[in-house]
């Protein structure tokens, strides 16, 4: 077998432990609060700081992996740990400043991504969005520590890193049951910074030393500068048209949110269980096979991931679609979450399904063209 093969086998392996975890987070979430105001709140300032930085922070942590086998290969790792230094300096910094920003406005910013939240759904999610949008430091901070580890052959940790996450929210949820809903909220934020520190050991062991440093004429950060706009535009599309899901929703009948939030999880562990792991491997391995030259090894490592991708996503695509209700019905219906919320969710889930196949191979290839550095 393959390094790839088996790589792509223990970080799946991985992340289906933590994607299952993340499926019992949900579980509980809908037995504990169903399809509610509260949810409706938690999951919109869930979502705020996401779409306010996650794009620019994936957009950062996709550019950095073939930027950096660039740097090691032709001037040394001496030289990419000090970018990677610079990088981290700089996003912080600009993280911090977004989020005090996000505190201030935080009632704007709800209208703006829940337009029909009005009295103490409102109110809660201003409330909430107070609390998460702390997290974009550490959102941004994980999304360079992760790339670090996969180019460095390290694809478990990264995979396991929703195993700390969902148990803190999951406690967090039984916590807020017999005291206060801010717990959950609270929790949340300490199960983002779990992420990060979770990681730290595995990358100080890859050889990974932070010293503060930051050169904002550094050519490396223009040239990373230049690969990130493409990619974050094509990442915000995504993240403004889950915003558009969300906004509509939220005019439509209570619940609206949590229903088409608990079908996207559906989806989301599809995609996370095989398309992030086949993409967080052979991503690193094009970058090096692209800075290294290699174009014969590079072809052949790209049609076999396509082909893999296509055999591996239709059956599920229309097993999803066929088996929808019954899926939701065994996975959500119980406690608070009920047949209505089973009825709404499992039409989420439906069309999300048709897409699957197209949304994995356009993951698969981005990457290829990401890799020789063209965004």
């Amino acid at each position: 077998m393959s390094n790839i093969a088996k790589n792509t086998i223990y970080l799946m392996l991985a992340t289906l432990i933590s994607k299952g975890l993340g499926f019992f987070r949900e579980l509980c979430l809908g037995s504990a609060y169903g399809a509610s105001s509260y949810t409706d709140a938690y999951i919109i300032a869930q979502n705020i700081p996401i779409v306010i930085f996650a794009s620019i922070a994936l957009a950062l942590g996709t550019s950095y992996i073939p930027l950096f086998c660039d740097i090691e290969e032709n001037r040394g790792e001496k030289e990419a740990i000090k970018f990677s230094n610079n990088l981290i300096s700089i996003v912080v910094i600009l993280c911090t400043i977004a989020a005090i920003m996000g505190i201030i406005f935080a009632k704007p910013l709800v209208k703006i991504f829940a337009m029909g939240f009005e009295g103490e759904t409102l109110n809660l999610a201003v409330e909430f969005t107070r609390i998460l949008i702390i997290g974009i430091v550490f959102v941004g901070i994980n999304d360079i520590f992760m790339p670090f580890l996969q180019i460095k052959e390290n694809y478990i940790v990264p995979g396991m890193l929703g195993i700390p996450y969902n148990i803190i929210i999951i406690a967090s949820i039984f916590l807020s049951l017999k005291m206060d809903v801010k717990v959950l909220v609270y929790g949340t934020l300490i199960a983002i910074l779990s992420k990060v520190l979770f990681q730290v050991p595995f990358i100080i062991k890859k050889g990974y030393k932070y010293k503060p440093y930051i050169n904002l004429k550094d050519e490396n950060i223009k040239k990373l500068l230049f690969l990130v706009a493409p990619i974050f535009i094509g990442v915000a599309v995504n993240q403004i048209n889950s915003l558009v899901d969300k906004t509509l929703a939220s005019t439509l009948v209570e619940g609206s949110i949590a229903s088409l939030n608990y079908a996207n999880k559906l989806n989301e562990f599809v995609m996370g269980l095989f398309i992030v792991s086949i993409t967080s491997v052979i991503y690193p391995m094009l970058s090096k096979l692209s800075a290294g030259n290699n174009k014969e090894k590079f072809t052949e490592s790209i049609v076999k991931s396509v082909n893999f991708v296509i055999l591996l996503l239709i059956p599920i695509s229309v097993g999803a679609m066929v088996l929808c209700t019954p899926i939701v019905k065994l996975l959500f219906e119980r406690g608070a979450f009920d047949a209505s919320a089973t009825k709404m969710t499992a039409s989420a889930l439906f069309f999300y399904a048709i897409g699957i196949i197209g949304f994995g191979l356009r993951d698969i290839l981005s990457r290829v063209f990401y890799s020789i550095q063209d965004t």
